[in-house]
């Protein structure tokens, strides 16, 4: 409503923009949660049972080292995205003016007195912590899904080095998990796909807008250090798809190899037959895409950050002229 009634020129544009942006696109993945509210039991069910649960003793310490880096990056994040709100937050307790608030809104009603205000400055802060972390917990679920899926296919490299001579029991159960790690990954990336396009495609607006206000106008040193902060959480957060996207699929790409290090002299023609299976599968990386445009790898992480700064220089030369 800011934006539509109010804002007259493009300080107070971006001074709105950002915020707005954010909130959207929280708003959007927490709908998305609830509509794939059954895909997440479903994929939270396929790690609790048989094959994904871990036998052995060296399965048990991959999968709880993974539990410990999933938990560890959760609580990082959120620490990073409050870090953001509080920078933003205190940014308006230094705004020029005797009632301000950390980000433009529309207010339908006098808030100038006292009481009103705090209750208002109280609500805008709220709103942000909120939001942020909204942004974390479907962060941390999409980023924790993916982990695991490198997880499963390192537990898989565990049991392909326990397949000794003729043991074809083996080989078919191993056959069964190679195609149940990939059914797990395509329910992720099906699933959560637009959520990951709309937010790169969003953060790409961001980060060229952040730019922009850093190299055109005159900011307080409480400002800067609120962009700073913002644009810090936006690229963290596309970093970190980027980085386990991008590692799945290298890891995916390593089964064949894993294979041939396999003694194949001791096994029979019917166990090399579904290894030959497996390698073939395998050929076909797991990869996360958004939107079927970009995938999930560090290459569009380059690729987002060079179309943000062209982004930035277009707007820039717009201005010039």
């Amino acid at each position: 409503m800011d934006l539509i009634l109010n804002v007259k020129n493009e300080d107070e544009f971006c001074d709105n923009i950002y915020v707005t942006m954010g909130m959207s696109i929280g708003c959007h993945k927490m709908c998305s949660m609830l509509i794939s509210r059954k895909s997440i039991i479903v994929m939270g069910d396929m790690l609790e049972s048989e094959p994904f649960q871990p036998e052995t003793e060296e399965e048990v310490k991959i999968r709880n080292k993974c539990n410990k880096q999933v938990r560890s990056n959760a609580i990082l994040y959120a620490f990073l995205v409050q870090t953001a709100v509080i920078s933003v937050s205190i940014g308006g307790i230094f705004k020029p003016g005797r009632y301000t608030l950390p980000y433009r809104a529309w207010i339908p009603f006098n808030y100038s007195s006292l009481s009103t205000h705090v209750f208002l400055y109280a609500h805008q802060v709220l709103s942000m912590a909120i939001g942020a972390m909204s942004h974390a917990a479907a962060d941390s679920l999409i980023w924790g899904l993916l982990m695991y899926t490198y997880n499963q296919i390192e537990i898989f490299e565990c049991r392909l080095k326990r397949i000794e001579r003729n043991e074809k029991k083996i080989v078919k159960l191993c056959v069964r998990y190679h195609n149940l790690v990939y059914r797990f990954a395509t329910i992720l990336n099906d699933e959560f796909k637009m959520v990951i396009f709309i937010q790169f495609t969003m953060s790409i607006l961001l980060i060229c807008i952040r730019l922009y206000m850093l190299t055109t106008m005159k900011l307080s040193p409480e400002k800067i250090l609120e962009t700073l902060c913002y644009s810090s959480a936006i690229l963290v957060q596309i970093y970190i798809f980027c980085w386990y996207g991008n590692e799945v699929k290298l890891k995916s790409l390593a089964i064949p190899t894993m294979i041939f290090d396999i003694d194949w002299t001791i096994l029979d023609k019917a166990v090399r037959r579904d290894l030959l299976m497996i390698m073939m599968r395998a050929m076909s990386p797991i990869e996360m895409t958004s939107g079927h445009i970009m995938t999930m790898n560090l290459e569009s992480f380059g690729a987002i950050l060079k179309t943000s700064y062209s982004s930035y220089n277009l707007l820039q030369s717009s201005q010039e002229y």
